[in-house]
């Protein structure tokens, strides 16, 4: 686990291929594209769990990562609050 200004996603790739588990918050302007959506409605609190592709620059080459995104919604805040990590 670690804070979502540390994360850089060549790592992810790294980690992602060599079946190591991590989790992060999604960064605020992050760019990507959903490739699959999983059914939650066993879990009221789960808004949305998704496998995803994050889009980097890496050597002005463009990269994608493959990632799961799983969004929580916290009941006890008393507000819509929505957390997104990965």
């Amino acid at each position: 686990m670690f804070d979502k200004g540390c994360n850089r996603y060549s790592c992810f790739e790294k980690w992602s291929s060599s079946n190591r588990y991590f989790v992060t918050r999604k960064k605020d302007n992050a760019r990507y594209e959903m490739v699959k959506e999983f059914e939650c409605s066993h879990a009221p609190d789960i808004e949305e769990d998704q496998v995803i592709l994050l889009t980097y620059r890496e050597n002005r080459v463009s990269r994608t990562v493959e990632v799961r995104m799983v969004s929580y919604l916290d009941p006890q805040s008393g507000k819509n609050w929505s957390l997104s990590a990965i």
